[in-house]
């Protein structure tokens, strides 16, 4: 399938504070070297995806520690793709404002096609191209209908899964999809 260049938005929200889930971590480092690494790792498979994409990443802070938000700017700005931040505004905390806040910037800002990140995922160098090449494979397979893609896997949801789905082929990786 041919290369198309689209614009690709990304949001990448981040918090140095508290985890808001129950519970410890399944790794065995602090909150600031997660987000670092999955930054690290976001910023190489944009990289790899800019024959196929104009990429704009929007970092969205929440009250991170200063000398962690530095780091995640200076990574930003070192790696050479458009970015921009957004801080929310002192009172204005958490994780429902935070989504809230991302949701308002892609609906005001985003210019085609958008990937909403959280500060723990970590990517293959492939990652964002193999979701480029699939979303432009699966629009072209269903004659333009939207297509989302969501591309977290949580297995240990399988035996609650209850729905139908169909496994499809991607350029190299399956996708499955989702119904309710």
């Amino acid at each position: 399938m041919p290369l198309v260049t689209r614009k690709l938005d990304v949001y990448l929200r981040t918090h140095t504070g508290a985890n808001v889930h129950a519970g410890n971590r399944f790794v065995p480092f602090g909150k600031e070297a997660l987000i670092e690494g999955c930054l690290r790792s976001l910023v190489h498979s944009l990289k790899c995806a800019l024959p196929q994409a104009d990429i704009m990443v929007t970092l969205i802070d929440d009250h991170s520690v200063p000398s962690a938000l530095e780091k995640f700017c200076l990574i930003l700005r070192e790696s050479g793709l458009q970015w921009r931040l957004v801080q929310l505004p002192d009172g204005v905390t958490g994780n429902s404002a935070s989504f809230r806040t991302q949701y308002e910037e892609a609906r005001q800002t985003a210019r085609d096609l958008i990937y909403f990140v959280e500060d723990d995922y970590l990517h293959c160098d492939t990652a964002i191209s193999e979701m480029l090449g699939a979303h432009a494979l699966f629009s072209d397979k269903l004659k333009g209908r939207e297509v989302g893609i969501f591309p977290v896997d949580y297995p240990d949801y399988y035996d609650r899964l209850l729905s139908e789905c169909r496994i499809v082929l991607g350029e190299r990786r399956h996708f499955r999809t989702v119904t309710d």
